[in-house]
């Protein structure tokens, strides 16, 4: 008996093989058409806001004196995290347009000063059902990748323009939290920092941070993001068990700090919230006034420094489905190459996570 004979026809033992029909190319003469005005407008109006957030958080004390002088101080950064979101959504694109899946080009988000970032990001819409896992996990993991192999050099060279400075007893502001793989950077690049120091960020060593920040974010192992995909491509529909144990810790985190002292209103803030976004998120068809309820209990912890800036993402979750559509073909598991991926991914989740990504620093 052939032992390749369970597999179906036109896939090898590493995946599909180069004949298979999932690689095969729909002639161009029976595709639509490709609209990319809404793409390039999007991409330009990123530049400026990405642009504008740049010149801000430059050296330049007269960044702001023409649009010249904007231009080139904020550049740098543009250019830093345009990059990397640039090479995260192509890594999607370019692996779709391999295994021949109709998908959009990335349309960059625009957010505008005084915002942190200048972006929220970018995505690509694919337009087909995916015809099996092995595809789905390929297309998921090549974004984070693409873009980690980006972001990693964009950081040390960031890096090596920052400076250390000492930490003032009376400042306050907002202080940025660190990934295990950013706080390894630093210390490849100062050493040991004594107690009152930190490191200021040049701006390119900013964008590479916010690179890990949507590294991490993309990996979450929940709904449709990218580790949604590569869940679904390891566990097939048990990926739903896993999408909601991560929603629910995800809850968690965002309140836990609310439960720490012994302040009424922080508990009542706490327990409304995990109570409303639970149910807003494991509720087969909640209704509107749930979702929203959540979203205005995520915006008062905010703004009261209750809650973390994952809860934040535990209602974006709300608005959008949980458990992964199904692929096509659910039977074909993955090969050991990719389970082995999978695991790369995941310690990279864990790398780049940043438990609490922003803190409100007060005097």
């Amino acid at each position: 008996m052939n032992p390749d004979s369970s597999r179906p026809r036109g896939y090898g033992p590493d995946g599909p093989e180069m004949g298979d029909p999932v690689r095969s190319r729909t002639p161009s003469s029976a595709q639509p058409p490709p609209r990319i005005g809404v793409n390039i407008v999007l991409f330009l109006l990123t530049v400026v806001t990405t642009i504008s957030v740049g010149a801000r958080y430059s050296e330049n004390p007269d960044a702001f004196s023409s649009v010249a002088t904007i231009i080139v101080s904020g550049l740098p950064y543009s250019a830093a995290l345009l990059g990397i979101l640039l090479a995260h959504e192509m890594g999607h694109y370019l692996t779709s347009r391999y295994y021949g899946v109709s998908a959009s080009l990335p349309y960059f988000i625009p957010l505008p000063p005084p915002f942190l970032a200048g972006t929220l990001g970018a995505i690509i819409r694919m337009r087909a059902v995916i015809r099996d896992r092995r595809i789905l996990f390929d297309i998921g993991i090549a974004g984070p990748l693409a873009g980690v192999l980006i972001a990693l050099p964009v950081t040390l060279v960031g890096l090596y323009d920052s400076q250390v400075i000492q930490v003032g007893a009376s400042g306050g502001g907002l202080d940025l939290g660190d990934s295990l793989l950013f706080m390894l950077l630093i210390k490849w690049v100062f050493g040991s920092l004594q107690e009152n120091q930190t490191v200021l960020l040049h701006p390119v060593a900013f964008a590479g941070w916010l690179g890990f920040f949507l590294t991490s974010i993309n990996l979450l192992p929940m709904g449709q993001l990218d580790g949604g995909h590569v869940t679904y491509g390891i566990f097939g529909p048990r990926h739903r068990f896993v999408s909601r144990g991560m929603f629910l810790a995800l809850v968690f985190w965002g309140v836990h700090g609310a439960f720490r002292g012994m302040d009424p209103f922080a508990w009542l803030w706490g327990l409304s919230f995990a109570g409303v976004v639970i149910n807003a998120g494991l509720w087969p068809n909640p209704s509107p006034v749930m979702r929203y309820a959540a979203a205005l209990l995520a915006l008062i912890g905010i703004l009261g420094n209750l809650g973390t800036l994952w809860v934040v993402f535990a209602v974006i979750m709300c608005f959008v489905r949980l458990d992964h559509p199904p692929t096509r073909d659910i039977s074909i598991p993955l090969d050991f190459k990719r389970k082995v991926l999978g695991w790369i991914a995941l310690v990279l989740f864990v790398l780049t996570f940043i438990p609490e990504p922003i803190r409100l620093v007060t005097p």
